[in-house]
């Protein structure tokens, strides 16, 4: 399937320097996999590992004609209005060698979107830049304003909802959701999804917010808060994107928090 060039989103090119394809660039793989889907038009990946090859058949989807490349200096030729930050490393930290890219994409009036829990805009050199230069520093995971408790709403809702696990992070459960969305439409159905992780924010959906970025008292009605949001928007079903898995000894409250904020009537393992 070849790539859209003619869409009115913004173009951006993602950082994803010796990730891309494997667990830990879930990011640029995403936009990559769903990027018709996706918020942004993406021009390259940035990757010297494997630069030369095409990201759609690095991915095994067939050629996209979005390149990768070396070198942060060789995607700017393609002239994009946003930096992606593609890779989710354990502990969301920011990798010291991508602070010239992030520093030069300000300094030619590229906005950065941030997944990472490092948030940019917290940082005094990336704020001061990015406000002489004008652009902004979106930093998904921070957590949104005026979080409330869950109040158990969600056992009474009518609409089903299915919520996406698995046994670990990083290994496909919003990639699995888009695959069911995509059915489901092609099933007749008016489906929903309610994103609660970095990558998926980067592609369309009905509600969203990072769980794990998010005080674990407040964390479920954060969920519970989303996914009413998908329901007013008249789904038929609603998918709901797990985090971590219930025995992971790191992200265990995570996946408990979904699980109590949507109170699904199935999940998929």
């Amino acid at each position: 399937m070849n790539k859209i060039n003619d869409d009115n989103r913004v173009k951006a090119v993602a950082l994803a320097h010796g990730a891309f394809g494997t667990l830990n660039g879930k990011t640029a793989n995403g936009v990559i996999l769903y990027e018709e889907e996706g918020r942004y038009n993406v021009l390259a990946i940035i990757d010297r590992a494997k630069a030369g090859e095409d990201a759609g058949e690095v991915l095994g989807i067939g050629t996209r004609g979005i390149p990768i490349v070396e070198s942060f200096e060789k995607a700017l030729k393609l002239k994009p209005e946003a930096l992606i930050l593609g890779v989710a490393p354990p502990g969301g930290k920011l990798p010291d060698e991508w602070r010239e890219n992030i520093k030069s994409a300000i300094k030619n009036g590229m906005d950065i979107i941030n997944g990472l829990h490092q948030f940019l805009n917290d940082d005094p050199e990336f704020a001061e830049l990015a406000k002489e230069y004008g652009v902004r520093l979106v930093d998904n995971r921070r957590p949104p304003e005026n979080l409330v408790l869950a109040n158990g709403e969600c056992r009474s809702w009518k609409v089903p909802v299915v919520a996406v696990l698995s046994t670990d992070a990083a290994c496909g459960k919003h990639v699995s959701i888009m695959e069911f969305m995509r059915s489901a439409k092609k099933a007749g159905y008016n489906p929903g999804f309610v994103a609660t992780g970095q990558s998926a924010m980067l592609l369309q959906n009905d509600a969203e917010a990072v769980v794990d970025a998010i005080p674990i008292d407040f964390a479920a009605g954060e969920v519970e808060r989303l996914t009413k949001q998908s329901i007013e928007k008249g789904r038929q079903i609603i998918f709901v994107e797990g985090q971590g898995s219930l025995s992971h000894p790191a992200y265990g409250p995570d996946s408990m928090a979904v699980l109590y904020g949507c109170w699904p009537a199935a999940t998929i393992l």
